[in-house]
C-alpha cells in the first residue's frame, strides 16, 4: 500500500471539494451543505485509512509504482523500470444518490482489485424536471486504476516497423 498522510488528506480533500463548489453555479445552495460533506470526508477517510483509498492534487496525475522501481529493474540494465513506473490518470466525475451509494462503489472498486484516487466529493444541486424539487446529491470526481496495470509484465516492444503491404490488381 502507498503512504497516507491521514490529516493531510482530510485537509486536501476538503478543499478541493471546497474549490469545486466556487466555480459552481449553484454555489450559494451548495455552501449550505458544505458542513455535511466535510463530515462525511472525515468518516469516508476514517473508514478506508487502511484500504487502497487515497487523495489526489490535481484532477491530472502521474501515480508511481506501489513498490517504486525495484520489481521493474534488470540488475544489468537499471533503464527498463523507467517505462513502467509511472501511470497517468485523469478523474472522471460521476453523480451519486446518496453518500451511502458512494461507500457502496468504494467496496465495489476494492473488491475488484483496484486503487481509489479522489480528487473531490461536493455537493451537486439539481431540479428534478417533474416536479420542480431542488435536490442535492454527492458529486465524486475520482479515478480507480486496477493493480494488474502494476503487476502485470509489459508486451514486449517490437523494434521492427511493419507496414502491411496492400496491392491493388485491376482486372484488363
Amino acid at each position: 500500500m502507498r503512504p497516507k498522510n491521514y490529516t493531510e488528506d482530510i485537509t486536501r480533500l476538503i478543499n478541493n471539494s471546497t474549490q469545486q463548489i466556487t466555480y459552481s453555479p449553484t454555489q450559494e445552495e451548495d455552501i449550505e451543505y458544505l458542513d455535511e460533506y466535510d463530515e462525511f470526508i472525515s468518516e469516508l477517510l476514517t473508514e478506508f485509512r487502511n484500504d487502497r483509498v487515497y487523495v489526489i492534487d490535481s484532477p491530472v496525475v502521474r501515480i508511481p509504482h506501489p513498490e517504486g522501481l525495484e520489481p521493474h529493474l534488470d540488475p544489468n540494465i537499471r533503464t527498463i523500470g523507467l517505462l513502467v513506473d509511472k501511470k497517468v490518470i485523469s478523474v472522471g466525475s460521476q453523480m451519486m444518490y446518496s453518500f451511502e451509494r458512494l461507500k457502496l462503489d468504494i467496496i465495489q472498486e476494492l473488491e475488484l482489485n483496484r486503487e481509489v484516487f479522489i480528487y473531490s466529493i461536493a455537493p451537486s444541486t439539481s431540479i428534478l424536471v417533474p416536479t420542480g424539487e431542488r435536490q442535492h446529491r454527492p458529486y465524486i470526481r475520482w479515478s480507480k486504476i486496477p493493480l494488474e496495470i502494476w503487476y502485470n509484465t509489459p508486451p514486449p516492444i517490437k523494434t521492427k516497423l511493419e507496414i502491411p503491404k496492400t496491392i491493388l490488381k485491376h482486372k484488363l
